[in-house]
């Protein structure tokens, strides 16, 4: 994959969301992620392929929502 798919990685974004005076607001934050695709291989070298696909997905940032009541 060119990562490692068994660390974790955190993402900083921030945004801001001005509410009007009487009125409520919400924001609601979401991941972004880079989505590889690949192949399942076994063996004690990967020399046996499985057949099976696999998904990777690696956060890259953030995707907000925001609305006033």
């Amino acid at each position: 994959m060119g990562w490692s798919v068994t660390s974790t990685y955190g993402v900083k974004n921030e945004t801001r969301f001005e509410v009007p005076d009487g009125k409520f607001g919400t924001v609601q934050a979401f991941p972004l992620y880079d989505v590889f695709e690949g192949e399942a291989w076994s063996g004690a070298g990967g020399e046996f392929p499985t057949g099976k696909r696999i998904w990777a997905y690696k956060p890259v940032g953030v995707c907000f929502n925001q609305w006033v009541q």
